[in-house]
């Protein structure tokens, strides 16, 4: 985050103006030629974010305080190098606040021209409206989150643009183009190729700390694959994927991966997924799951049971992949009961075991294991719902306990009101450590005419105790207001008289 200048933190509200007009020209039906048309929704959103940061700070070695060979400076843990004369140490920041406006423009147009061809899009624009940091990508003023044309036949399909891929080797993200050819019923082949976009960034499980922008960077990369996939039997699915990026100039490879895909629908209610993949960079296997569902009698829910293999994945352009990274295994099984209604209720319990890290450990032992509990039920009855959940996760460095509490209230036919309500504590990585945070927020949803939307709210997050020195301040407030316009007409609905 960047401190801005004391002159440009007023909110400047006028920068936002030509997203809202956007906005509302799109609301204006327009006559489109005959077969032609687009179909979407153009949404407004502004975010406010007020928070306490850590910062960096320095002190003269000759004020810091050493007890038992560790270094303090009034009560905070610093950093003393020797030979430096400063030490340092991190401490909490003065409160900021950031206020960003997004205009996002999704839909589908077709009618091009050109029996088949249509366009699919998600466009979005930002703008930072002032406060004492710069939000996170509101440099970066426009987007193309997706971008594609679409040629489609009765047996094959081209795609060009901006596109994104989700398969067994997770999300792709590519500028290039796809064609996929289905010569009959029970087969389907794809290939696809051309700039690679980075992926996304690992996030918190729990709301209040994820980021509060999605990135999508680019990088000087091509990214080429192929799948197929087959139903050899009804009820039965396998799908091959090989996929390989390298850099622009071929300097070398970034990753080169490979996946299977099993879906089946067993005798009696049985229903099996499975999926492996393979890492030939490293030349080893990464991420593999096998799950049984099974539905229960007189249509009282059902029960999963899953086989899990994780190995964290890293591309050969960093050298995190070649430490051998210790995979862990799991075993979990989760219900969802539907028999008492109004009321859906689950739980789930899992237990995960880690590899041998193979590395001498100073110290006291460190588990290898950890177990996952979660409860849940959801209450709807008429006007009134009410969602409640429970999760705890119990292991070295990655504790989570939270809970969510929500009640909704449909006051009136286009207006809903909710209250909602979070406790957490969360110490994946040692963030929170061991406080408590508490949160709460109410939020608004009202249908416009015209078919608009707007839904607004506002969260604030309080830790009870105090935190040990250099500890972030989870102390935050989060407030949003999201217009919502939906554009044009469904092509198969008819006009009544």
């Amino acid at each position: 985050m960047t401190n801005r200048a004391p002159e440009q933190r007023a909110v400047r509200f006028g920068r936002a103006a030509p997203l809202l007009a956007l906005t509302l020209v799109l609301a204006v039906p327009a006559d489109p030629l005959p077969a032609q048309g687009a179909r979407g929704n153009a949404t407004t959103t502004v975010r406010y974010v007020s928070m306490r940061p850590i910062e960096r700070d320095s002190v003269p070695r000759a004020a810091v305080q050493e007890v038992d060979g560790e270094f303090f400076f009034n009560g905070f843990p610093v950093q003393c190098i020797p030979g430096v004369p400063q030490c340092f140490f991190f401490r909490p920041a003065d409160v900021i606040d950031g206020v960003v406006a997004m205009q996002d423009i999704s839909g589908t147009a077709w009618g091009l021209g050109v029996q088949g061809l249509s366009a699919t899009y998600m466009i979005r624009a930002r703008t930072n409206l002032g406060g004492d940091f710069v939000w996170p990508q509101s440099d970066n003023a426009f987007d193309a989150i997706l971008a594609y044309a679409q040629y489609q036949r009765s047996i094959y399909r081209v795609r060009a643009g901006r596109q994104r891929i989700m398969s067994g080797l997770g999300f792709s993200g590519f500028d290039g183009l796809e064609l996929m050819v289905a010569p009959a019923p029970w087969v389907r082949a794809e290939a696809y190729g051309g700039r690679s976009l980075a992926r996304g960034l690992h996030e918190p499980r729990h709301e209040a700390l994820r980021g509060i922008e999605p990135f999508i960077f680019d990088q000087n990369a091509y990214l080429g694959g192929a799948s197929v996939q087959f139903t050899p039997v009804t009820g039965t699915s396998v799908g091959l994927r090989y996929q390989r990026e390298i850099w622009a100039n071929r300097i070398g490879l970034i990753s080169e991966r490979a996946s299977l895909d099993v879906r089946s629908d067993l005798p009696g209610p049985l229903r099996l997924d499975a999926t492996v993949d393979y890492d030939g960079g490293f030349n080893r296997i990464g991420k593999s799951h096998l799950t049984l569902r099974s539905t229960l009698p007189d249509g009282w829910g059902w029960v999963e049971l899953t086989g899990r293999r994780y190995l964290p994945y890293f591309e050969m352009s960093t050298i995190w992949g070649f430490f051998s990274p210790t995979p862990y295994h799991e075993a979990e099984v989760r219900t969802t009961i539907r028999a008492v209604q109004p009321v859906t209720a689950w739980a789930s319990a899992g237990w995960r075991k880690y590899g041998d890290p193979e590395i001498a450990i100073i110290g006291p032992p460190i588990t290898d294991e950890s177990t996952r509990l979660g409860v849940g039920a959801r209450w709807i009855d008429g006007d009134f719902s009410a969602f409640g959940e429970y999760r705890l996760e119990l292991g070295f460095g990655a504790v989570l306990n939270s809970g969510d509490l929500e009640v909704r209230w449909q006051a009136m036919p286009g207006l809903a009101l909710s209250a909602r309500g979070s406790a957490f504590q969360q110490i994946e990585q040692f963030r929170v450590g061991d406080n408590i945070v508490l949160g709460g927020g109410l939020a608004a949803d009202v249908a416009l005419p015209g078919g608009l939307r707007l839904r607004s709210g506002a969260d604030v997050y309080r830790q009870r105790y105090e935190n040990r020195p250099s500890q972030a301040d989870w102390n935050q407030v989060r407030a949003y207001t999201i217009l919502t316009v939906p554009y044009g007409r469904d092509p198969g609905a008819r006009l009544r008289p």
